[in-house]
Protein backbone atom coordinates (compact mmCIF):
# COMPACT_ATOMS: atom_id res chain seq x y z
CA UNK A 1 0.00 0.00 0.00
CA UNK A 2 2.51 2.66 1.04
CA UNK A 3 4.49 1.76 -2.35
CA UNK A 4 1.39 2.77 -4.40
CA UNK A 5 0.73 5.50 -2.45
CA UNK A 6 -2.23 4.72 -1.18
CA UNK A 7 -1.74 4.31 2.25
CA UNK A 8 0.57 5.44 5.04
CA UNK A 9 1.21 3.75 8.27
CA UNK A 10 3.24 5.86 11.35
CA UNK A 11 4.49 5.77 14.93
CA UNK A 12 3.19 8.06 16.91
CA UNK A 13 4.54 8.64 20.11
CA UNK A 14 2.95 11.35 22.06
CA UNK A 15 5.50 14.21 22.69
CA UNK A 16 4.97 14.44 26.06
CA UNK A 17 5.86 10.38 26.61
CA UNK A 18 9.23 10.83 24.58
CA UNK A 19 9.97 14.03 26.57
CA UNK A 20 9.24 12.70 29.86
CA UNK A 21 11.43 9.58 28.98
CA UNK A 22 14.31 11.28 27.81
CA UNK A 23 14.06 13.79 31.39
CA UNK A 24 14.22 10.71 33.69
CA UNK A 25 17.50 9.67 31.92
CA UNK A 26 18.36 13.16 31.47
CA UNK A 27 17.16 15.27 34.33
CA UNK A 28 16.91 18.62 34.26
CA UNK A 29 19.27 21.36 36.02
CA UNK A 30 17.35 24.55 36.61
CA UNK A 31 19.83 26.39 37.65
CA UNK A 32 22.12 25.83 35.42
CA UNK A 33 23.47 28.21 32.49
CA UNK A 34 22.93 25.76 29.50
CA UNK A 35 19.54 24.18 31.30
CA UNK A 36 17.39 25.96 28.42
CA UNK A 37 19.83 25.39 25.40
CA UNK A 38 20.53 21.52 26.86
CA UNK A 39 16.40 20.93 26.77
CA UNK A 40 16.36 22.55 23.22
CA UNK A 41 19.34 20.36 22.14
CA UNK A 42 17.80 17.17 23.51
CA UNK A 43 14.36 17.66 22.03
CA UNK A 44 16.10 18.19 18.60
CA UNK A 45 17.88 14.61 18.95
CA UNK A 46 14.88 12.93 19.43
CA UNK A 47 12.67 14.23 16.83
CA UNK A 48 16.00 13.99 13.94
CA UNK A 49 17.60 11.08 15.36
CA UNK A 50 15.99 9.18 17.93
CA UNK A 51 12.26 9.34 17.13
CA UNK A 52 12.81 8.42 13.28
CA UNK A 53 15.23 5.49 14.45
CA UNK A 54 12.26 4.40 16.68
CA UNK A 55 10.17 3.96 14.00
CA UNK A 56 12.34 2.09 11.23
CA UNK A 57 13.21 -0.73 13.57
CA UNK A 58 9.53 -0.79 14.67
CA UNK A 59 8.86 -1.05 11.23
CA UNK A 60 11.40 -3.56 10.26
CA UNK A 61 10.40 -5.93 13.21
CA UNK A 62 6.34 -5.51 12.25
CA UNK A 63 7.43 -6.26 8.87
CA UNK A 64 9.55 -9.24 9.41
CA UNK A 65 6.37 -10.87 11.85
CA UNK A 66 3.73 -10.25 9.17
CA UNK A 67 6.87 -12.03 6.56
CA UNK A 68 6.49 -14.77 9.09
CA UNK A 69 3.10 -14.98 9.68
CA UNK A 70 2.53 -14.66 5.56
CA UNK A 71 4.63 -17.60 5.08
CA UNK A 72 3.21 -20.04 7.69
CA UNK A 73 0.01 -19.54 6.53
CA UNK A 74 1.03 -20.05 2.83
CA UNK A 75 3.00 -23.16 4.41
CA UNK A 76 -0.44 -24.20 5.87
CA UNK A 77 -2.51 -23.95 3.19
CA UNK A 78 -0.47 -25.67 0.32
CA UNK A 79 0.43 -28.47 3.11
CA UNK A 80 -3.55 -29.21 2.74
CA UNK A 81 -3.64 -28.94 -0.87
CA UNK A 82 -0.97 -31.13 -1.52
CA UNK A 83 -1.94 -33.85 1.30
CA UNK A 84 -5.29 -33.93 0.28
CA UNK A 85 -6.10 -37.25 -1.52
CA UNK A 86 -6.90 -37.69 -5.25
CA UNK A 87 -10.32 -37.72 -6.64
CA UNK A 88 -10.40 -41.60 -6.15
CA UNK A 89 -13.10 -43.50 -8.68
CA UNK A 90 -14.06 -40.02 -10.23
CA UNK A 91 -14.40 -39.35 -13.93
CA UNK A 92 -13.74 -35.90 -14.06
CA UNK A 93 -15.00 -33.23 -16.87
CA UNK A 94 -12.95 -29.96 -17.26
CA UNK A 95 -14.26 -27.03 -18.43
CA UNK A 96 -11.36 -24.10 -19.32
CA UNK A 97 -14.06 -21.07 -19.65
CA UNK A 98 -13.72 -18.53 -22.55
CA UNK A 99 -15.22 -15.89 -25.03
CA UNK A 100 -13.71 -15.25 -28.39
CA UNK A 101 -11.70 -18.48 -28.16
CA UNK A 102 -14.60 -20.99 -26.99
CA UNK A 103 -14.11 -23.48 -23.53
CA UNK A 104 -11.93 -25.91 -23.69
CA UNK A 105 -13.42 -29.04 -22.69
CA UNK A 106 -11.89 -32.67 -21.68
CA UNK A 107 -12.49 -35.83 -19.53
CA UNK A 108 -10.40 -37.68 -17.47
CA UNK A 109 -10.89 -41.00 -16.00
CA UNK A 110 -10.00 -42.10 -12.53
CA UNK A 111 -6.09 -42.68 -13.20
CA UNK A 112 -5.96 -39.77 -14.96
CA UNK A 113 -5.97 -40.63 -18.49
CA UNK A 114 -7.62 -37.80 -20.88
CA UNK A 115 -10.75 -39.67 -22.70
CA UNK A 116 -12.01 -37.48 -24.74
CA UNK A 117 -11.21 -33.06 -25.43
CA UNK A 118 -13.72 -30.36 -27.01
CA UNK A 119 -14.08 -26.94 -27.43
CA UNK A 120 -17.55 -25.49 -26.97
CA UNK A 121 -18.61 -21.76 -28.32
CA UNK A 122 -21.83 -21.45 -25.47
CA UNK A 123 -20.95 -17.41 -24.77
CA UNK A 124 -20.47 -14.22 -27.39
CA UNK A 125 -19.42 -13.29 -30.01
CA UNK A 126 -20.87 -17.24 -31.21
CA UNK A 127 -23.62 -17.81 -28.82
CA UNK A 128 -23.76 -21.44 -29.33
CA UNK A 129 -25.54 -22.01 -26.16
CA UNK A 130 -28.07 -25.28 -27.05
CA UNK A 131 -25.24 -26.97 -28.99
CA UNK A 132 -23.06 -26.57 -25.92
CA UNK A 133 -25.08 -28.02 -24.05
CA UNK A 134 -25.96 -30.84 -26.31
CA UNK A 135 -22.08 -31.60 -26.74
CA UNK A 136 -22.01 -31.53 -22.92
CA UNK A 137 -24.54 -33.71 -22.05
CA UNK A 138 -23.47 -36.38 -24.41
CA UNK A 139 -19.73 -36.11 -22.59
CA UNK A 140 -20.86 -36.99 -19.48
CA UNK A 141 -23.34 -39.61 -20.67
CA UNK A 142 -20.83 -41.19 -23.39
CA UNK A 143 -18.13 -41.19 -20.12
CA UNK A 144 -20.52 -41.45 -16.83
CA UNK A 145 -19.30 -37.85 -15.40
CA UNK A 146 -19.05 -37.84 -11.93
CA UNK A 147 -17.57 -34.64 -11.36
CA UNK A 148 -17.06 -30.86 -13.44
CA UNK A 149 -14.87 -28.76 -12.47
CA UNK A 150 -14.61 -25.32 -13.88
CA UNK A 151 -12.11 -22.97 -14.02
CA UNK A 152 -11.66 -19.84 -13.17
CA UNK A 153 -11.39 -16.66 -15.15
CA UNK A 154 -12.84 -14.66 -18.28
CA UNK A 155 -15.94 -16.23 -18.95
CA UNK A 156 -16.28 -18.60 -15.38
CA UNK A 157 -19.51 -17.43 -14.03
CA UNK A 158 -20.59 -17.86 -17.43
CA UNK A 159 -19.78 -21.30 -17.86
CA UNK A 160 -21.34 -21.76 -14.45
CA UNK A 161 -24.49 -20.87 -15.37
CA UNK A 162 -24.27 -23.53 -18.20
CA UNK A 163 -22.86 -26.32 -16.17
CA UNK A 164 -26.00 -25.52 -13.96
CA UNK A 165 -28.25 -25.59 -17.09
CA UNK A 166 -26.62 -29.02 -17.87
CA UNK A 167 -27.35 -30.04 -14.39
CA UNK A 168 -30.90 -29.47 -14.28
CA UNK A 169 -31.24 -31.36 -17.44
Amino acid sequence: GEAQKVLRVSVEIPERDWQQAIRNVFPDHPLSPWAEQLKLASDDGAKRLLLPAIERDLRATLTDQADSHAIFVFGANLRGLLTQPPLAGQVVLGLDPGFRTGCKVAVVDSSGKVLETATIYPHPPQKQQRESLAALAALVQRHGVTLISIGNGTASRETEQLVAELIKR
